[in-house]
């Protein structure tokens, strides 16, 4: 008889059966409740382009818009308002508990405040990360819109609510997508709907934002779940481009992974990790961080918790299912 059977390390496929039955127990009893926040940092310095101290610095200076308990916001982007030099509007993903499908939301950010929210798009279908783009001071946005199949770019009004609709890619199930203009072509970063949408990155390109969009030669150009997804606008700092992606190893939206982009054409993509932005330990959303962008002074983030979909008296016990960190990879 084995006395020390205690201590014994669980094969792979009991830890796999183990794993499976803490996720579904976890999901059945607690989500994940995201919130966004804003910092008065560079997004060089959050995204650890700046160095440890720094980053820590920005990510210790968050201010978190309210919750409530029927909805949670995530996936924000921010852009400051034509005209203006302090007024922002910060764009987000409004998820409904409820009906479970997602709209977007419009938030009035000035001085540090977060201030009236607006709703800007709904549809029948979920919506999400409403990237934004700005030319000649016309604020549009390009929402994840990937169960109605559609690829479209939604002006909006100065209030940061969405008045036409322009579609640049039919029959198109993209998930998140991100774009990039370097001079001469536009790029579309993102992932596929379905069983890879959290591990396989594709990109597109086109002479114009209105397509025709053609996929690049190697997709996808990456299979990783540490590093795939995309988590929002790309950064320019030192000369340098670099492309924050989701972690999705231990569960969605663990953290990002930032990398350079060392070389991108339409038959060839390299990318190096050089550094990683993850939640405080210790602080009220500790569970997850899955998007960053910025403008003029001001970065935002998003971050998670576990929350019980039971009762809030339950929340406390949510950290029994968390899922064992991963190592770097």
């Amino acid at each position: 008889m084995d006395v020390n059977w205690r201590l014994a390390r669980p094969s792979p496929a009991d830890q796999s059966f183990v794993n499976r039955v803490r996720r579904k127990l976890q999901y059945s009893i607690y989500r994940q409740k995201w919130n966004i926040a804003a910092t008065p940092y560079s997004v060089s310095e959050v995204a650890g382009l700046e160095g440890r101290e720094k980053q820590k610095r920005a990510l210790d200076d968050l201010r978190w818009m309210d919750e409530r308990r029927d909805f949670f916001a995530a996936d924000p982007f921010i852009v400051r308002k034509p005209g203006t030099g302090s007024e922002y509007l910060i764009f987000y993903e409004h998820l409904s508990w409820r009906i479970n499908r997602g709209r977007i939301d419009c938030v009035d950010f000035k001085d540090g405040q977060f201030g009236a929210v607006r709703v800007c798009l709904e549809s029948p279908y979920h919506l999400s990360y409403p990237y934004v783009l700005v030319d000649e001071g016309q604020i549009a946005i390009l929402p994840e819109h990937s169960a109605s199949k559609d690829l479209s770019v939604y002006r909006v009004n100065e209030h940061g609510v969405a008045e036409k609709k322009t579609t640049i890619g039919r029959h198109l199930e993209l998930v998140d997508s991100t774009l990039l203009f370097d001079g001469d072509r536009h790029w579309l970063f993102c992932t596929h709907a379905g069983a890879a949408d959290k591990s396989e990155l594709h990109i597109y390109h086109a002479e114009s934002v209105f397509g025709p969009w053609r996929p690049h030669a190697r997709n996808p150009v990456k299979t990783d779940l540490f590093d795939a997804r995309p988590a929002g606008a790309f950064i320019q700092h030192g000369g340098e481009l670099f492309r924050p992606a989701q972690d999705c190893r231990s569960h969605y939206g663990a953290g990002d992974v930032v990398n350079r982009v060392t070389r991108l054409t339409e038959s060839e993509f390299e990318e190096e990790q050089v550094s990683e932005v993850r939640p405080q330990p210790g602080a009220r959303y500790d569970y997850g961080l899955h998007t960053i962008s910025s403008a003029g002074e001001y970065t935002v983030i998003d971050g998670a918790r576990i929350e019980s979909s039971i009762h809030p008296s339950l929340d406390r016990f949510g950290h029994l299912f968390r899922p064992r960190p991963q190592a770097a990879a």
